[in-house]
């Protein structure tokens, strides 16, 4: 292998010069600087539309690279700085085609963060190409003085090492040499008889620069994200530091600084320039809204949940969990099935005895996405459990989001009892995309629920894989909800290579999602039910399983606190439809931490009242005035003197609702009168 390349003598005739193409990828700032530094003429952007390149599902609809240029006698090299992430490129055919060489421009030995899947790319692709390092590597190297190769014992291909900041003539012939040297050198072997290890999540966070020392606006926000991804980040080994709506701590904030982070009152939270980013959940307080104006004064990136995780998801295969409702329960089972492959998680809701963010060293990434719906990077799987607007959106835009998701991934699963879901599915049969898997009791689905059984652990699943062969798994959760949201997670297992066997196992492991639907106590014969239900489908759900706990002979006696202004107003009427079900019910004002609804504006607190009224409750409906009647002793003593033994008491709610279970077992907790 020759150690560098003759450069062509200047010609006198006519001829037409040579073109080459040699590519650039790694961090964006690292390639533009390097062709800024070399180019002869001032770079321009060039563009392809996703839709040429077969992938419509980009958060932006079209490619873009820097386009630079180096003319060395008859040799014209056309240089482009590729963008970050790899997938954002790696359908561009025409360029990938005619690339004659490729550079991936790193800092780091080994490569990590979105490097690793540009390899992937150009040897997939068959393109000659070598790593340049702007920093020495630290091992397993022997260094040669400037600008010889590196080289590195094993099969990889070799190094070369090159100024962070490329400048003068030396340098940009350095650089092409570098490149053209990857045409005639060895490496690869046939990549077949490689083995190739998947990259893993790194615990030092220096892949992922914005996310070292990241500021989370309102930290320990349930359902939020930011508390998942708070424990994540932290177990990464990142300093991480937050702002908190609550003026007493919490067990969320005392949780948080058990790990090492550091956390303010809004009003008091320094937002300081030395912050690597500022990470946000979205509609939020004015206090809040003030760090995130402090942190775009003081230039510093402000990311949302989804994009956060857009920065660790090139270290890991990726399982995304979005939908408009229902996601909690797939994600959390989802880590216990998956548990054998020891992954990292970011959970919405906690799993029973597990912390919302966890990070191994593996290899899988698991993550609750709810509805936050802005990740524009490639994953493995998807699963989208529903698809409504749940918010004041119209279905068609929840639609294009949740289709720009599923584009994104390699495979998606799609329920086929969930209306919405079925409107995605049609979109998605448009035109080519991801493999999509459909779960449901229909003769064509891909994973076929056969049957599901109430038993003494839980509920019990018959169903027909992926691989055509029937299966039973033991679901340690209550309602035929359970059962389909298992369906869904074996169906992803699946998509991943796993046996269904050791799926099988891992739900069976599985011990539910914290306050969903958890039997808090059975006092003198009463069960109380805590839930945290949002959406009407989950409260109809839960209502439903406290019809079955009651046998039938007993009564449910719901309270039901809404959550979120927007959802509320969104789904008033139908949340009123499903509590209607319920004998009694007992409805909270609204609980929005995010202080979206206005004064004199509908809570939709009254079209839920109106819609349970009309379906024949009003008689036995009781609207709690405010907040300061739920949190006085006199509604859990209104309830104990209702309820009689065989009855099943629902809470349901995210907010003050969530201390009313414990309020209502001591009440209950009196002997109750015979003649009751």
């Amino acid at each position: 292998m020759s150690s560098t390349l003759a450069l062509p003598a200047p010609s006198c005739g006519a001829e037409p010069p040579s073109y080459l193409t040699i590519l650039l990828a790694g961090t964006e700032h690292d390639t533009t600087a390097s062709l800024t530094a070399v180019s002869d003429e001032a770079l321009e952007i060039v563009e392809e539309y996703a839709d040429i390149a077969s992938d419509p599902g980009f958060a932006t609809k079209t490619i873009c690279a820097w386009k630079g240029r180096i003319t060395i006698g008859d040799v014209v090299v056309l240089l482009f700085a590729l963008p970050t992430p790899a997938a954002a490129w790696r359908r561009w055919t025409d360029l990938l085609d005619g690339a004659t060489a490729a550079l991936l421009v790193t800092d780091h030995w080994p490569v990590m963060g979105t490097d690793p899947s540009a390899l992937d790319v150009f040897e997939q692709r068959g393109i000659p190409h070598l790593i340049a390092i702007t920093n020495p590597p630290s091992h397993n190297c022997e260094q040669s003085t400037e600008p010889e190769l590196l080289r590195v014992t094993g099969a990889c291909p070799p190094l070369t090492r090159v100024a962070a900041r490329p400048h003068g003539v030396g340098h940009r012939v350095f650089l092409v040499a570098a490149a053209l040297e990857a045409i005639n050198q060895d490496w690869p072997p046939p990549i077949a008889t490689i083995p190739q290890e998947k990259p893993r999540m790194n615990s030092t966070p220096n892949a992922q620069p914005l996310l070292t020392v990241p500021h989370l606006v309102g930290i320990d926000a349930e359902g939020s994200g930011l508390p998942g991804l708070a424990e994540l980040l932290l177990a990464r080994g990142a300093r991480v530091s937050g702002s908190t709506n609550a003026t007493t701590d919490t067990p969320a904030i005392n949780a948080l600084r058990g790990l090492g982070a550091v956390i303010h009152p809004h009003s008091s939270a320094p937002v300081r320039a030395d912050m690597a980013c500022l990470i946000w959940p979205g509609p939020t307080t004015k206090a809040a809204r003030a760090e995130l104006d402090r942190a775009r004064a003081l230039g510093i990136p402000a990311l949302t949940v989804a994009e956060a995780l857009g920065e660790l998801i090139g270290c890991a295969t990726t399982v995304m969990v979005a939908g408009s409702h229902s996601t909690a329960t797939v994600s959390g089972m989802l880590t216990s099935a998956l548990g054998h492959r020891n992954p990292a998680w970011m959970l919405r809701r906690p799993v029973t005895g597990q912390r919302l963010g966890h990070h191994s060293g593996g290899d899988l990434l698991i993550a609750d996405l709810a509805q936050d719906y802005d990740l524009a990077v490639r994953t493995e799987v998807s699963v989208i459990t529903a698809a409504s607007a749940t918010r004041l959106d119209r279905l068609d835009d929840e639609l294009e989001e949740l289709e720009g998701i599923a584009r994104r991934s390699e495979a998606v699963v799609l329920p086929t009892w969930e209306a919405g879901v079925g409107k995605l599915a049609a979109r998605l049969a448009a035109q080519p995309g991801p493999r999509v898997v459909t779960v449901g009791q229909a003769g064509g689905a891909d994973v076929r629920i056969l049957d599901s059984w109430r038993n003494r652990s839980g509920t019990r699943l018959r169903l027909r894989g992926l691989d055509g062969t029937e299966y039973e798994l033991t679901v340690p959760v209550m309602g035929r909800q359970a059962a389909r949201d298992a369906a869904m997670v074996v169906a992803a297992g699946q998509l991943l290579g796993v046996a269904v066997a050791d799926l099988a196992e891992g739900v069976a492991d599985f011990s539910g999602i914290a306050r969903s639907l958890t039997v808090a106590g059975k006092p003198n014969g009463i069960t109380v039910l805590d839930s945290v239900a949002v959406h009407p489908v989950e409260l109809a759900h839960d209502l439903a399983v406290a019809r079955e706990l009651t046998d039938h002979r007993g009564r449910v006696i719901a309270l039901f606190e809404p959550s979120g202004w927007p959802a509320t107003v969104a789904n008033g009427r139908e949340l009123g439809r499903q509590l209607a079900a319920a004998d009694h019910a007992f409805l909270l004002p609204v609980y929005d931490p995010s202080g979206a609804a206005h004064p004199g504006f509908p809570s939709g607190v009254e079209a839920i009242a109106r819609a349970a009224a009309h379906q024949g409750i009003a008689d036995h409906l009781h609207v709690m005035p405010s907040v300061q009647a739920v949190l006085s002793h006199e509604l859990e003593r209104q309830i104990a003197d209702l309820a009689r033994p065989g009855d099943v008491i629902a809470v349901v709610g995210s907010g003050y609702a969530t201390q009313l279970a414990e309020r209502l077992l001591a009440a209950l907790a009196t002997p109750v009168p015979a003649n009751r």
